[in-house]
């Protein structure tokens, strides 16, 4: 990479993070009731240990718990196509703890789907020992099964904006369209957040608005809700 002049790039990055924050404002709008029936809900890592306590908790995907809960309440309508729910759900000596604090250990109260999740009543809940759900044979075979239902959108909420959520959103696109499915992931902005913590510089809302373009980029649809 070529060296970057701070200033250049701080004034042209600003210009260019307006205009894709103002062109979100143009998103696609969509209803819930019209997706239960022919779309299948993803809900990723709304689990304890990032959304009520734990090493990795953040207030803002605390925050999420209504919006994710009331769209799950809304496909649990449809007994027919069960809801994927993915969390975290590592053993003691995950790798991922090279990167991470240890966090949602199989087992304990964070590794525990939100009780907000508890009722709903067709769904399949399935562990993953690292941020990127498509690697979990399970998760791969367990919606391939729904599209060969006919079920060709894929709605996926919850958290993080900028890892585990653009991990899945990005490699289950990227796999539909190698393989010639006719197949769209769904990703609506206000059913998904990020942490905020100042001393690693990782912004939230910056990383939300940079993560949601990319996704747009690798042809994931995302929504404004």
């Amino acid at each position: 990479m070529k060296k970057i002049n701070k200033d250049i790039f701080i004034n042209k990055a600003s210009k260019t993070l307006a205009n894709i924050l103002d062109s979100f404002n143009d998103l696609e709008v969509l209803n819930v009731e019209d997706l239960v029936g022919e779309a299948a809900l993803i809900i990723i890592d709304m689990n304890n240990g990032f959304a009520k306590k734990g090493a990795l908790y953040s207030e803002r995907v605390e925050a999420l718990i209504p919006e994710v809960s009331n769209i799950a309440h809304s496909f649990n309508k449809n007994k027919e196509i069960p809801i994927i729910i993915v969390n975290e759900n590592h053993p003691k000596d995950s790798m991922e703890f090279k990167a991470y604090p240890p966090h949602c250990i199989a087992g304990t109260k964070e590794a525990e789907i939100i009780k907000e999740l508890e009722d709903i009543d067709n769904k399949i809940v399935i562990g993953k020992n690292c941020t990127n759900a498509f690697v979990v044979e399970e998760f791969r075979e367990t919606f391939m099964k729904l599209y060969k239902k006919g079920i060709k959108k894929f709605v996926i909420i919850g958290d993080c904006t900028d890892i585990c959520i653009y991990q899945a959103a990005v490699s289950m696109q990227a796999y539909f369209i190698n393989n010639h499915y006719d197949a769209q992931v769904i990703v609506p902005i206000y059913a998904v957040d990020t942490y905020d913590i100042d001393e690693v510089n990782h912004n939230g809302d910056l990383m939300n608005v940079v993560f949601l373009y990319s996704m747009i980029g690798n042809g994931v649809k995302v929504v404004k809700k």
